[in-house]
């Protein structure tokens, strides 16, 4: 093996990346499924890592503002039919949270959530106000309000 490569190898195992040589492994969240050591430390492994869904950008507002208020920021969706089904979110924000609006084509709220915090890489938006399953078939646009966290993606199911 070439310098530069087991130097790579090396870099990539000190960061957790690469964690096993001559086996079949899965990693999950940076968990190792599947795992066995092997004497020879140039084996080849074919290895699965698994991220959040939509994780690699999010939409983040910060903690606090310069005049020490809670920084919040806003997102408003084109306006679209709305499918059908339940509205999922990914979201992180342990110290903050999201809220869900269902707006008509004049800005009027139809629906809005309960304030939804916490780690969430896959959960249904709870309804304060309306019901989105009355909403099937008409033209809305949602406005997703973050605060103190990371909004990766939303979608319907």
């Amino acid at each position: 093996m070439s310098d530069s490569l087991q130097g790579d190898r090396r870099e990539l195992s000190r960061r957790n990346l690469l964690k096993a040589s001559g086996v079949v492994c899965g990693v999950a969240a940076g968990t190792p499924l599947v795992a066995a050591d092997s004497k020879e430390s140039d084996n080849a492994a074919i290895c699965l890592a698994v991220l959040r869904r939509d994780g690699f950008v999010s939409l983040e507002a910060g903690m606090y503002t310069a005049l020490g208020g809670p920084d919040s920021g806003a997102i408003l969706t084109r306006p679209f039919p709305v499918p059908g089904g339940k509205l999922l979110v990914n979201l992180e924000a342990p110290q903050g949270g999201l809220l869900t609006e269902v707006l008509d084509k004049n800005g009027q709220v139809l629906a809005r959530s309960v304030l939804l915090q916490g780690d969430h890489p896959q959960s249904e938006v709870e309804w304060e106000k309306g019901e989105m399953e009355k909403l099937t078939g008409k033209v809305v646009s949602l406005r997703f309000t973050l605060r103190d966290g990371h909004f990766y993606s939303y979608w319907f199911e």
